[in-house]
């Protein structure tokens, strides 16, 4: 007996893998009706993950600096002095001013435009981050600021 495709299974696991917060297995999902391919994921979930990802760098930075009395210049999976971050697969987060007592970042996702940027402490106006499309600042600090979808709120 053959088993019949279910057709938009893949595109449903991948929607609800992504809701979830797990972009990483939504590119692994497969499509019933043919081979694997990447999942394309929604801009929006794509950049409520990139704000998450730059919350959860606040707050490895804090706790670096609680242990260190100063916020860490690098970013590493494996620690040894630097923050020990691991962010979702094809999430990439870069410190763009990093002091003593303050520090900015921007998070972007591999093949996409949009990003989101952050700022903690007292951040240089010449320093501070802008999104890679609509330009914006971050104007609080440690509130994640992104890019907004053309053609939604």
């Amino acid at each position: 007996m053959r088993a019949t495709p279910i057709i938009g299974v893949g595109w449903k696991v991948s929607a609800l893998l992504l809701a979830l917060g797990a972009p990483g297995l939504a590119a692994q999902a497969t499509s019933a009706s043919g081979p694997v391919r990447r999942a394309r994921a929604a801009p929006e979930a794509v950049l409520r993950r990139l704000a998450a990802e730059l919350r959860n760098l606040v707050v490895a930075q804090e706790n670096y600096f609680a242990e260190n009395g100063r916020y860490s210049e690098l970013l590493t999976a494996a620690g040894g002095g630097a923050v020990l971050v691991t962010p979702s697969s094809g999430v990439t987060l870069n410190l763009t001013y990093v002091t003593r007592n303050s520090w900015a970042a921007r998070a972007t996702y591999e093949g996409m435009r949009y990003s989101c940027v952050i700022i903690v402490g007292a951040v240089p106006a010449s320093r501070i981050p802008r999104t890679r499309v609509e330009r914006w600042e971050p104007t609080e600090e440690g509130v994640p600021v992104c890019d907004r979808v053309p053609g939604r709120s």
